[in-house]
This record gives structure tokens, C-alpha cells and sequence, in this order.
């Protein structure tokens, strides 16, 4: 509320808005991501990759979160746009142009989320499930 009324009340309030999108970007990656890797507590398992003195593997605990599919995803659209804003606000005008790119790069995100969660769920679980009971559409029972 405080930033609406600054950008509408005074001429060069929009920098405070800006400033404000800038900060709550920092503030998600830094402090929510510390936050969620602080929470983890070493419950992620991984393998210890095997020397030439060694012929064994070892299972360790390892700190932090897997960086898997979906965080990748996120973090590379987040680049993305840092580096779209970052192009746009370099001109020195915000303008629609600048407006419809971020809404249509949004738009891509969530059709890509939306479309990767249907695929998780129509596809990838029940074969998950179908695996875990032992059912097999490609067995030869003689």
C-alpha cells in the first residue's frame, strides 16, 4: 500500500516500486531459499562417488536440497527475466512493451508448469505405480 501511494502521489514514486521489485526478488532467492535449505537438515542422500583407490560406493547425508527439474526450470525463468528487465530498464523508459513481455514470458512459465505437472501426473506416476506392483503390459506369460 505504501508503494501505491508513493508511485501515485509523487513524480518519481515508480522508483520506489521498481526498487521494491527488485528487493522482494533478493529477498525470495536469498532468504525463502535459505530458509528451505536450513529446514532440509541433511535428509537428502547421496552417493559418494568411488576413487581409483576405492572400489566401493558410500551412501552420505549430504546437506541441502536436490536441484532437480522443477528449481532449475524456476531459476532459469528468473534469469530470464532479470536479464529482460535489466535490458529494458537499461533504456531508461518502462513502457507497455516492456509490460505485455513480462505477462507473456509469465505466461509461458505457467503453461510450461501446467504442462509438466499434467505430464507428472497423467504419465510418470502411473508408471511409477505400475512398476512398484509388478504389472507389466510387455510380459510374455508363455
Amino acid at each position: 500500500a505504501a508503494t501505491m501511494n508513493a508511485t501515485l502521489d509523487s513524480q518519481e514514486g515508480y522508483l520506489m516500486a521498481l526498487g521494491e521489485l527488485t528487493g522482494t526478488s533478493m529477498f525470495v532467492s536469498g532468504v525463502i531459499l535459505g530458509v528451505i535449505v536450513g529446514l532440509n537438515d541433511g535428509r537428502g542422500e547421496g552417493t559418494q562417488p568411488t576413487t581409483a583407490a576405492t572400489t566401493t560406493t558410500t551412501t552420505t547425508k549430504k546437506m541441502g536440497v536436490p536441484c532437480k527439474g522443477p528449481l532449475l526450470r524456476d531459476i532459469a525463468v528468473l534469469t530470464m527475466v532479470c536479464i529482460v528487465s535489466m535490458s529494458y530498464l537499461e533504456r531508461g523508459v518502462v513502457d507497455y512493451g516492456f509490460v505485455y513481455t513480462l505477462l507473456a514470458m509469465y505466461f509461458v512459465y505457467v503453461l510450461t508448469v501446467l504442462g509438466a505437472d499434467a505430464y507428472h501426473l497423467l504419465y510418470h506416476l502411473p508408471r511409477v505405480r505400475r512398476s512398484e506392483s509388478g504389472v507389466s503390459f510387455c510380459s510374455n506369460n508363455g
